[in-house]
């Protein structure tokens, strides 16, 4: 199985292009609303992205073909895009969800019950979506 530190600079660069992509989307979709399909179709190239750029190493069922596994993660996670992005545009659901769950994670890291970089993982969203949660209710009625 492969980790975070066999991942080259270049898989990286395309995961960061594609988060990248998705907060812009985001951000544009909550000062206009764009319409469903163009944001599903730029939604769709970033996690392409993401999927094409993970190692074949990195399967989750080595049981089925390689492009059977991707397809449906690509599905998978497009879905779970758009679940955070509807979920967002409830107040304070996503940080609500987020926060419980990336700070038990955090607690059960830092008894060494989680590899490092899990752990690092769940404070970093952790943070941000508790430094993200003041500004939720100073957006509405701008735009």
């Amino acid at each position: 199985m492969a980790t975070l530190r066999q991942f080259d600079a270049l898989t990286l660069a395309l995961v960061l292009f594609s988060v990248i992509i998705l907060a812009v989307v985001g951000a544009v979709d909550d000062i206009r609303t764009l319409e469903a399909t163009p944001r599903l179709a730029i939604q769709s190239f970033a996690v392409l992205i993401v999927v094409i750029a993970m190692p074949s190493k990195l399967r989750i069922f080595s049981s089925t073909p390689l492009w059977f596994e991707r397809s449906m993660l690509f599905f998978a996670l497009l879905w779970l895009v758009n679940l955070v992005n509807f979920m967002d545009g409830i107040d304070w659901m996503t940080v609500a969800e987020v926060v419980p769950v990336t700070a038990g994670l955090s607690a059960c890291g830092s008894m060494g019950l989680l590899p490092n970089d899990a752990t690092v993982t769940a404070i970093a969203l952790c943070g941000a979506m508790i430094g993200f949660s003041p500004f939720i209710d100073q957006w509405r009625g701008y735009f």
